[in-house]
């Protein structure tokens, strides 16, 4: 399973035994939560943390590394790869440029906002991210790269 889906699935289960535990708090005095209250606030929460942490974000497009093929072939594109120094050196693809995502928020000044710029990492998990720090900066074409190196 996928980091993200078991981080999701303990912080619902953390949330639905907070819950619970508070409604029997609750039920021990003269105030009760109903159950179809207590039911709809899980709902309401799990709902909530599944789309804000699962989601791609808005802007942000994501390619296989099969299409990622094609991509290299285009000139107006810009190339990012967020691993380490030694991960990079141990691997890479030609076209793409290293720039940890530890140094991106101080280095995105060397790439050119009126391009769409792809980015890699080892898995697609640094590179989500950093796709993210992209869009916060005023990138508007930014492409994260799924599955990255692990999938090339």
């Amino acid at each position: 399973m996928k980091p993200s889906i078991l981080k999701a699935m303990f912080v619902s289960l953390v949330i639905i035994t907070a819950i619970k535990i508070w409604s029997q708090i609750l039920s021990q005095g003269s105030v009760t939560m109903p159950h179809w209250l207590f039911y709809s606030v899980i709902a309401l929460i799990i709902v909530w943390f599944l789309f804000k942490n699962m989601g791609t974000s808005k802007g942000i497009r994501s390619i296989t590394t099969e299409a990622l093929k094609e991509e290299l072939k285009d000139k107006n594109k810009q190339f990012i790869d967020v691993r380490t120094p030694g991960e990079y050196k141990g691997n890479h693809i030609r076209e793409f440029k290293n720039i940890p995502l530890n140094q991106l928020p101080h280095k995105v000044n060397q790439l050119s906002k009126d391009k769409e710029v792809v980015v890699i990492c080892q898995s697609g998990m640094r590179s989500a991210k950093a796709s993210k720090v992209l869009k916060q900066k005023g990138f508007d074409k930014v492409t994260n790269v799924k599955g990255g190196m692990s999938a090339w």
